[in-house]
């Protein structure tokens, strides 16, 4: 009770703090859809889902499912017109987990300072 730790940083309002997250739910329950959308309020610094403050930075969004021109019909609709922000980076393939894919997160991790959040 003495040690003095410090505060729990957080990425989204009080809800998600740095760190792993795991979001589970059964299929074609909009999970892609609502962190398709936090990725783009973290990279833009706007407020997640209405009035969450975010902690704006450099999102990686690995979209393995789905294909590119699902990912990106629904963001241009998120965007509105907008041009994507220049802290969002998108891939579409990506090494398994115990297959690379640590050693990928690594890497992008090391080359942005200013990463908030990878989905």
């Amino acid at each position: 009770m003495n040690e003095d730790l410090p505060p729990i940083r957080m990425v989204v309002g009080d809800v998600i703090p740095a760190g792993l997250l795991l979001l589970a739910a059964q299929p074609k329950t909009g999970k892609s859809l609502l962190l398709q959308h936090l990725s783009l309020c973290v990279a833009q610094g706007r407020p997640a889902w209405g009035n969450l403050a975010v902690s704006q930075g450099r999102v990686l969004y690995i979209a393995n499912e789905g294909g590119k021109h699902s990912f990106r019909d629904r963001l241009a609709k998120m965007l509105d017109g907008e041009s994507a922000p220049a802290g969002l980076d998108i891939a579409y393939a990506s090494d398994r987990l115990g297959a690379g894919l640590e050693s990928q997160l690594r890497a992008w991790l090391s080359e942005h300072g200013d990463a908030r959040l990878v989905v």
